[in-house]
């Protein structure tokens, strides 16, 4: 099963991410409220995939963190969104995620992209 660091400034969004995923066996080694707060934690709890909000208020920082965890960890980054505009894509886009999903989520959409994420990733290792 993978080990999944959440990335949510809304702490009631997160709790409820982490319970579905625990529900269905995926161990959620964090919660974190930002990149620059992911970036600290990675290292210290290696996870095989980030969930990460890109909502974050047009905070550049929590957008260049996914990029980060994706190049210099090599780790998948599915990025979750309450929106989606042109200008919020085009940014999130250089960050290169697995997979965008858009909130409030799909049980099977969530696991069906965090399965094909770590699936993919363990194929290109």
């Amino acid at each position: 099963m993978a080990t999944i660091l959440i990335v949510e400034n809304e702490r009631i969004v997160a709790e409820d991410i982490q319970m579905r995923l625990q529900s269905q066996g995926y161990t959620i080694l964090a919660v974190v409220s930002s990149g620059k707060e992911a970036l600290q934690k990675i290292g210290e709890v290696r996870p095989s995939l980030v969930l990460m909000d890109v909502s974050f208020r047009g905070d550049m920082e929590d957008m260049k963190a996914a990029e980060v965890i994706r190049t210099q960890f090599d780790i998948p980054v599915v990025c979750l969104t309450a929106y989606v505009d042109e200008k919020l894509l085009k940014r999130a886009k250089i960050t290169k995620p697995y997979r965008f999903l858009l909130k409030p989520l799909e049980d099977e959409e969530l696991y069906d992209s965090i399965e094909k994420a770590i699936q993919e990733q363990r194929t290109m290792n």
